[in-house]
């Protein structure tokens, strides 16, 4: 199983959590597998939309009771 590069990012609202994100993304080396995990609903739109532009990969998403966990695949080209 490939090793995931956790971001935590429950304490964070958007649109701060999509720059933290960004940041933690852009870090990662290219086709990194990486766990995004927040408290904000915008959020899914947020990641899918800033996945969408940046060419990642957005593997999965899921709800967990206030939770939403996203697994993001970093793109082979640098932001």
């Amino acid at each position: 199983m490939e090793a995931l590069q956790r971001f935590d990012g429950r304490k964070v609202e958007c649109p701060e959590l999509i720059t933290a994100a960004r940041v933690f993304i852009s870090r990662a080396p290219a086709g990194a597998l990486l766990h995004l995990i927040t408290c904000a609903p915008t959020s899914v739109a947020n990641i899918r939309h800033y996945c969408d532009s940046m060419g990642h990969a957005l593997e999965a998403q899921e709800q967990a009771g206030a939770e939403y966990h996203f697994i993001v695949r970093r793109s082979q080209v640098a932001e």
